[in-house]
């Protein structure tokens, strides 16, 4: 279980990696707003900067919309937490969803990581 700390550290490494993607594919902040359908890029800069948890759905989209592995905004548990369920990141493989059972994973992941408070 993450702490609130914990959490903050993964919401905040989960933005940069959002961050980095959309840098790095020539997209604006409100051009990724307008796709997701949120009212301003407020919503972006919030999920970049962590203040902001984000859904999965949310993630894919984002993940589509840059032609990003999704596994590549995801970032690792060891790097927040010493111990890690490997039951929980066992077969994701690392350019992306290596079948149904790892993207199973990644949904408990995400879960996991957004119900803990």
């Amino acid at each position: 279980m993450l702490t609130q700390t914990e959490e903050k550290v993964f919401n905040k490494l989960v933005g940069q990696l959002i961050k980095n993607a959309r840098e790095a594919a020539g997209v604006k902040q409100e051009t990724l707003s307008n796709y997701l359908g949120f009212k301003s890029r407020i919503s972006i800069t919030n999920i970049e900067s962590g203040r902001q948890n984000i859904q999965l759905t949310t993630l894919t989209e984002i993940a589509h919309y840059l032609k990003v592995p999704i596994i590549s905004l995801i970032p690792p548990l060891e790097t927040i937490k010493k111990k890690v369920d490997k039951k929980l990141t066992r077969n994701i493989g690392k350019d992306g969803v290596a079948d149904s059972n790892s993207l199973e994973k990644i949904k408990d992941f995400i879960r996991f990581t957004t119900t803990q408070k």
